[in-house]
């Protein structure tokens, strides 16, 4: 008898495996999808908009280079783009997102080889390094400050 109830278990492993797998990938898209919920600070993702708004109104852009398989790129999100302070420097600027998935030719273009990375550009096309790597809000901060162009 117990031979014959063996395909009855295997069976039962399977069902069981798939339904974990399914469970866990609805879980990540909640997760994801209440992290975009949580973005604080008003990204755009189309940088040639970006630069033309940047022209018009003589509004350096603040462009952020990531990707969502980035460890430390997601734990920016929750710190340093999540901090009140750096929210708030964030609106002195245009800010474009790029995913180098998504938007490889002007990863390409930037000569990015690593993420996370951040530039300023100003309005004439001048780009500043503001880091390459994860910063925490006052590490970004006081790098942001350096990379501004000082009236």
């Amino acid at each position: 008898m117990k031979d014959a109830y063996r395909p009855i278990w295997v069976l039962l492993f399977v069902v069981a495996g798939v339904a974990a797998v399914v469970g866990i990938a609805r879980m990540r898209n909640a997760d994801r999808a209440a992290a975009d919920a949580r973005e604080r600070i008003p990204w755009t993702t189309d940088f040639a908009a970006a630069r033309a708004r940047s022209t018009e109104t003589n509004k350096p852009i603040l462009v952020y280079f990531t990707a969502t398989w980035c460890g430390p790129c997601q734990r920016m999100r929750g710190t340093t783009w999540a901090d009140d302070r750096v929210v708030a420097a964030v609106t002195q600027y245009i800010p474009v997102k790029v995913d180098i998935d998504e938007q490889g030719e002007l990863a390409r273009q930037f000569g990015i080889d690593g993420v996370p990375h951040v530039e300023m550009v100003a309005p004439d096309g001048t780009r500043r390094l503001v880091t390459s790597g994860a910063a925490a809000p006052d590490e970004f901060l006081a790098m942001l400050r350096v990379a501004s162009p000082q009236p």
